[in-house]
């Protein structure tokens, strides 16, 4: 026996309006538990012998019970089969006319919100995903699009996110936040790195409108190269709005270049070692606040003479005083902190820090 044909139709429409799959079984099972009550009163009113009776209801229960158990099988594979086709379209489309938007310019008409399901007339936070481990399974879409929404509602969005699958490891999405241009950034660098994976966020700003939606789509972009860039690791969270940031995206774009100047300006401090890390990480802060040791010191959590040590040493290795060529070692500085191996030398050698007495 096959299901009817409206009964297939029915679980179709139900996967294309995305309700669960068990409200359609338990739709089932109600309209078993209405007939067999009116069977029950049907029975009851006949003047049968009690053994017969009896009879009748276990051969109706028996007889239905098989039928909704087949027919069951049958729409259920029905609505799953129709929900995969139906995502993989509903994704395709949704794919299609973020691209169309991406790719729109300023002397384009506005372009319309229609089958995204997310309006543009409102700020966005666009976010790229990605797992920098490849699985061999296809999960790893999945836990992308769960950490979406998990961001999303944690940052309180107004409706789910706008997720685009880019591939097997990445996806594009946008956080609806109403009116909102704020968001908590050391908020959301807790919720991804407190996860057990290795899921990589890149942010872009908050920013209104179709322009928004582009603009914060691309500064999450430059983030994302950023980020990748820093090795042996990508960094788990990067916003684009971060210090430095847009600059070391700049000097990326000629690492050979950017490589071999940041040795010649920083020279050993180049070296790809803890100790000159610890180095450039104190004249990063050193510069940051000023050239004040006690200032830097304070946001080092070291102590002063510490600081001072470490600033004067790094001088030494320089050749000259900070001060004298004060802007090109805050750039080198700055690109090492943010690209990481990409620029620094491997054979650049530093001396390994004494213990202050």
């Amino acid at each position: 026996m096959e299901a009817p044909s409206a009964a297939l139709e029915y679980a179709r429409r139900l996967a294309q309006n995305d309700i669960p799959v068990n409200s359609l079984v338990r739709a089932y099972r109600l309209g078993q538990t209405a007939f067999f009550d009116q069977a029950l009163v049907l029975i009851t009113r006949r003047a049968l012998a009690p053994e017969l009776k009896l009879t009748v209801a276990h051969r109706i229960f028996t007889v239905v019970s098989g039928y909704i158990d087949w027919i069951s099988q049958q729409v259920i594979g029905a609505y799953e089969e129709e929900r995969s086709r139906w995502q993989d379209s509903s994704s395709g489309m949704r794919a299609v006319r973020v691209r169309e938007i991406l790719a729109a310019t300023e002397d384009s008409p506005a372009p319309s919100d229609l089958g995204l399901g997310y309006g543009l007339d409102q700020y966005h936070l666009a976010l790229i995903l990605w797992s920098p481990e490849h699985r061999a399974d296809d999960l790893a879409l999945g836990e992308l699009e769960r950490a979406a929404h998990s961001i999303a509602e944690h940052l309180g969005a107004v409706r789910p996110p706008l997720f685009v699958a880019v591939d097997r490891l990445s996806a594009w999405t946008w956080i609806p936040l109403g009116e909102r241009v704020q968001v908590d950034r050391p908020s959301i660098a807790r919720k991804v790195t407190g996860r057990g994976d290795r899921l990589s966020v890149a942010a872009g700003r908050p920013a209104s409108g179709h322009r928004g939606f582009r603009t914060s789509h691309e500064q999450a972009k430059v983030a994302q190269h950023v980020a990748m860039l820093h090795k042996p690791h990508p960094r788990r969270v990067t916003f684009h709005e971060e210090p430095g940031l847009a600059v070391a995206d700049l000097l990326a774009k000629d690492l050979d270049g950017t490589r071999a100047w940041v040795l010649e300006t920083l020279g050993p401090l180049a070296a790809d070692s803890e100790s000159a890390a610890r180095s450039r990480e104190t004249l990063r802060a050193y510069l940051n606040c000023g050239s004040s040791h006690k200032a830097a010191a304070a946001s080092l959590n070291l102590h002063y003479n510490t600081v001072k040590y470490r600033v004067r040493k790094a001088e030494q290795e320089l050749g000259a005083a900070v001060a004298d060529n004060r802007l090109a070692i805050e750039l080198a500085v700055l690109a090492c902190h943010w690209l990481g191996r990409a620029v620094l030398s491997p054979g650049a050698t530093f001396p390994e820090e004494r213990a202050l007495p």
